[in-house]
């Protein structure tokens, strides 16, 4: 199965019916970034640093831009750590960590803060297609619905071992929160231990019933995960 076809076709299936409020992410950007070696070896201590941070206009009907940050959030006592890398091509996202590294990506969309007033009413969830990873990991959801930025509320799934799949996230989970106007849509992808490596295809949130078309369109990239994490 060819994968980089998925993408689009699902892509150019939805945007063909007309509907105004749409949001897809597909990760075509074909950045590369590598963190730099830390100075020191590590203590085994929290580091928490911003290792990168990437703010990149994206092509979506509503207009926005992606910011995504890459944190370091441990280095494994005296070791230094200098294989970490997150990259972005052909509809992939891919965070990689070497054995020494605990590391963490959070993407975040809001119009470059300027809020993106998307009505997702009509919706029911939002989608992280294809993902995979190799460890136990966290993928976290936040949601927030005015423009200060001040009324958020969060839903997270673990999922346990080398598994790959569809994810999906309600939106009647978020509690307190107003769907005709999502202001700010944040991600974070959290390995839970040292040498993560995880990707994503595609961030959708779409109207009914455009997304039951767009999820069986990714639907090839869950098999494809997951057979390709089993047979590492």
């Amino acid at each position: 199965m060819n994968t980089k076809l998925i993408l689009p076709i699902a892509a150019m299936a939805i945007l063909g019916t007309g509907q105004a409020q749409l949001f897809l992410d597909h990760f075509d950007d074909a950045q590369l970034t590598s963190i730099p070696v830390p100075p020191n070896p590590g203590t085994g201590a929290a580091v928490n640093d911003t290792d990168i941070t990437l703010t990149t206009p994206l092509t979506l009907p509503l207009g926005d831009s992606r910011n995504l940050q890459l944190d370091r959030t441990t280095v494994r006592t005296g070791f230094s750590s200098n294989g970490d890398s997150v990259a972005m091509s052909s509809g992939l996202l891919n965070l990689a960590g070497d054995a020494n590294s605990d590391l963490k990506i959070t993407i975040t969309y809001d119009d470059s803060g300027n809020g993106m007033g998307l009505d997702v009413s009509g919706s029911q969830n939002l989608f992280l297609f294809g993902y995979s990873q190799d460890q136990d990991t966290t993928w976290s959801v936040t949601l927030w619905d005015d423009k200060a930025f001040s009324n958020s509320a969060t839903v997270s799934h673990t999922q346990v071992g080398n598994v790959g799949g569809n994810l999906a996230f309600l939106l009647s989970s978020f509690v307190g929160i107003d769907t005709t106007h999502i202001e700010k849509v944040q991600i974070v992808i959290d390995p839970l231990n040292f040498g993560g490596d995880v990707n994503l295809h595609a961030v959708a949130l779409v109207p009914e019933p455009q997304e039951y078309a767009l999820a069986l369109g990714f639907l090839g990239l869950g098999f494809v995960a997951v057979r390709r994490y089993r047979n590492k």
